[in-house]
């Protein structure tokens, strides 16, 4: 998740062939991600999910700070 929060668009498995690995270079200099769409999508709920859970926190602080407690 920290390298995605990053930037991170691909990634390369490890064991990897040369030509899978420029391959993937190459894609990468064009901004083309090499994320599954699974994997993509599992990683959208997950931020989501912790928007989520920001803005909960963020509604909680809100209250208490307008309370002045």
């Amino acid at each position: 998740m920290g390298m995605l929060r990053a930037g991170a668009i691909s990634y390369v498995v490890k064991g990897t062939g040369g030509e899978e690995v420029l391959d993937s270079v190459h894609r990468a200099i064009r901004g083309h991600a090499s994320l599954p769409a699974i994997a993509a999508s599992a990683v959208g709920a997950e931020l989501r999910g912790q928007l989520e859970q920001t803005h909960d926190r963020v509604i909680s602080l809100r209250r208490v700070l307008d309370r002045g407690l």
